[in-house]
C-alpha cells in the first residue's frame, strides 16, 4: 500500500459473477469469513499482478460479499468489504480460521466467540495466536483489536473506511515491542533461527524491529 493515495484506494475493479465464484471456489461454506447485515462474507484469492481469480493460498486474500436475496436490504456497500477485512485481521490476531467445524459448537465461529474479548486487555491476551509467544506489543495488539471491533460493527454506516483502517494499522505497527529481562536475550537468540525446510512467513502487523 506504500505510496498509494486515497484516490487510488477508492478505485474499484469490476468482477463478473463467474470471477467471484472462481475466487471463492463457488462460495463454498468453508470459505465463509462471517455474516454481516446484508449477507455472508467469503474469503477468496486473486493474483497479485493481474488481479484475476487465483488458486487458494496464491496471491492476495480478498473478502467477497454475497448479498442475501431474501433481505429487503440486499444491496452491496463499499463498507461491507470492511467487515470481511475485519474478520481477516481477527484470523491473523488469533491464529484461527473464521470457521472451524472441528471445535465445539460454541467455538466454531471465530467472530462470535471472540468479540467479547477484544475490548478487554487481559482476555485479549488469552485469545492471541500462541505462535506469537508473547513477542508483540500488547499496546499494539489492543490497538488492532479496536480496529477489528469497528470493522465488525453490525451497522455498516458506523464502520471505518479502508483509508482510516490502513492509517490505524500503520500507527499500530509503529508501536515497538519491548521485551523485559531474560526474555529479551532469549528472543534475540532465537529470532534468526530458521528451519531450512520451511519458508519464511510474511510479517504480521504485530512483528516489529526494535531499533533502540
Amino acid at each position: 500500500m506504500e505510496g498509494r493515495t486515497e484516490e487510488d484506494l477508492r478505485k474499484l475493479i469490476n468482477y463478473t459473477l463467474d470471477d467471484l465464484k472462481s475466487a471463492t471456489r463457488n462460495f463454498r461454506p468453508d470459505t465463509v469469513l462471517g455474516e454481516g447485515g446484508f449477507g455472508r462474507v467469503f474469503k477468496g484469492w486473486i493474483d497479485s499482478n493481474t488481479f484475476k481469480p487465483s488458486r487458494v493460498g496464491v496471491g492476495i486474500p480478498v473478502a467477497v460479499k454475497k448479498s442475501n436475496p431474501d433481505s429487503l436490504q440486499g444491496h452491496l456497500y463499499v463498507k461491507s468489504d470492511v467487515y470481511g477485512f475485519g474478520v481477516v485481521l481477527l484470523e491473523l490476531l488469533t491464529g484461527r480460521a473464521a470457521l472451524d467445524t472441528t471445535l465445539p459448537t460454541d467455538m466454531q465461529n471465530l467472530v462470535q466467540c471472540s468479540m467479547s474479548s477484544l475490548n478487554d486487555k487481559k482476555r485479549l491476551q488469552k485469545i492471541m495466536d500462541p505462535k506469537l509467544d508473547y513477542r508483540y506489543s500488547p499496546r499494539a495488539a489492543f490497538h488492532i483489536a479496536q480496529v477489528i471491533i469497528k470493522c465488525l460493527e453490525s451497522d455498516h454506516r458506523k464502520r471505518p473506511s479502508m483509508v482510516d483502517v490502513l492509517a490505524t494499522l500503520e500507527k499500530a505497527q509503529s508501536m515497538k515491542y519491548r521485551p523485559k529481562g531474560n526474555k529479551a536475550s532469549a528472543i534475540r537468540q532465537t529470532s534468526d533461527v530458521h528451519h531450512p525446510n520451511y519458508p519464511r512467513s510474511s510479517p504480521s502487523p504485530l512483528h516489529y524491529k526494535n531499533n533502540d
